[in-house]
């Protein structure tokens, strides 16, 4: 029961914590998907699938201007 009660209560740990490699717009992204229910909702499909090619075309920009 203590594992369930925190699963409910505690908040997932921010991935930019763990692995400070990680970009940050995905740590934000991840976060909010393992995020508890809000007002605003969850992100669709559609919406997770925008943010993680706008992630991934903005490190490949990064990766050729460095």
């Amino acid at each position: 029961m203590e594992m369930i009660r925190r699963h409910i209560e505690r908040h997932a740990p921010y991935l930019g914590e763990i692995t400070p490699s990680c970009p940050a717009d995905l740590s934000i992204l991840i976060a909010k998907l393992l995020a508890k229910p809000s007002v605003e909702g969850r992100l669709s499909a559609a919406e997770v699938i925008i943010c993680l090619q706008t992630i991934l075309q903005e490190q490949m920009t990064h990766h050729l201007l460095t």
